[in-house]
């Protein structure tokens, strides 16, 4: 008789597939720390499906993860992640809107913040627009 599988080793929680290609590029390595950890939080919110509507907020984050900068260095390294082309701007915000993000690792997903921004298009491939940095030696 076979002996019952442990639950030691069962992890709750969602798994996120992430290409390597980014964390090896000139783009990653030029962003801050506090902008990588910014991307890997942002990149916790991928569900699989809502490339695109990826939702970024300083006060979002800090109720979820405790982050423990300052709302002024959050947005630099969101702006630092757009500059590096790793991080995408959908929908830009405005007061009491959040703005919307696609990351570059995965194909932008249709959803309804992509349909109803006029500039992008739902894709089958990544848009790996941080691999523009290799050309130019950043």
């Amino acid at each position: 008789m076979a002996r019952p599988k442990s639950k030691a080793y069962n992890i709750k929680g969602h798994f996120i597939l992430q290409p390597s290609t980014p964390y090896k590029s000139q783009a990653f390595k030029g962003v801050s720390n506090n902008a990588k950890l910014i991307f890997h939080l942002m990149a916790l919110g991928y569900t699989g499906h809502n490339n695109g509507s990826i939702v970024a907020t300083f006060k979002g984050f800090k109720d979820l993860f405790g982050l423990s900068i300052s709302k002024r260095t959050f947005y630099h390294c969101i702006d630092e992640l757009i500059k590096a082309d790793l991080v995408f701007r959908v929908v830009k915000g405005y007061k009491g809107t959040a703005s919307r993000f696609a990351l570059c690792l995965w194909p932008i997903d249709d959803t309804d913040d992509v349909r109803l921004s006029p500039n992008i298009k739902p894709s089958k491939e990544p848009l790996e627009r941080y691999l523009r940095h290799e050309n130019n030696g950043k």
